[in-house]
């Protein structure tokens, strides 16, 4: 559940970010999927 949270908390950042830097966000996402498939 702990892993779900954390996607949850990316998808409303997304939400907030994709009007101003949507660009940007993809590439903290692609960032962000690199850790979760480390872990």
């Amino acid at each position: 559940m702990e892993v779900a949270a954390k996607v949850n908390a990316l998808l409303d950042i997304a939400q907030v970010n994709l009007g101003d830097a949507a660009a940007t966000y993809v590439a903290e996402d692609a960032a962000a999927a690199s850790r979760y498939v480390g872990v």
